[in-house]
């Protein structure tokens, strides 16, 4: 073993208590924090080729961790179709209900085009139901910086869904 690999084991001991108090407040279990820790430190190990020109090594772990909590949510809500996501969500409302699908599906489509981590939030914050403070703990920023962020995905969502019902009608 290298000086290297156990630089590494090193920072994912020190790490590890962090990484798991991020991973309870993102999902609220501890079972699960210990599992989405332990898939987080696999895949640490087995890309530490990749750390070796990684300037902060913690943040790029804690990118994974990220990446894996957000893998855990989209598992969890996968088979919830758009349609049963809260109100609150959708940027758009109708009684009839072709005119709500139509809109759904385009909120769906619009949704898949945001960037990554913009989805990340999306799915801490809407379908993990964490608060926009844990959200920013655990993707590094501010409670206002998430809040900023969910302003913008809607304002991005509004403009797609406005610019392709011009196509449908």
């Amino acid at each position: 073993m290298s000086d290297f690999d156990i630089e590494i084991q090193e920072r994912i001991l020190r790490l590890w208590s962090k990484m798991f108090t991020t991973a309870v407040l993102a999902v609220c279990n501890s079972n699960m924090a210990k599992d989405i820790v332990q898939d987080t430190i696999v895949e640490v190990w087995n890309s530490r080729e990749k750390l070796r020109e990684v300037k902060d090594i913690d943040g790029y772990i804690f990118g994974i961790l990220f990446n894996t909590i957000a893998d855990e949510g989209r598992k969890k809500v996968v088979n919830v179709p758009l349609s049963d996501v809260d109100e609150t969500f959708l940027v758009y409302t109708s009684d009839d209900d072709h005119d709500r699908k139509i809109m759904i599906e385009l909120l769906d489509e619009g949704v898949n085009a945001i960037a990554e981590d913009k989805k990340n939030i999306i799915d801490l914050y809407y379908k993990l139901g964490l608060s926009a403070k844990m959200v920013g703990d655990i993707v590094g920023l501010s409670e206002s910086g998430v809040r900023k962020i969910l302003k913008k995905i809607h304002e991005e969502l509004r403009e797609y869904i406005d610019n392709n019902l011009k196509n449908i009608e």
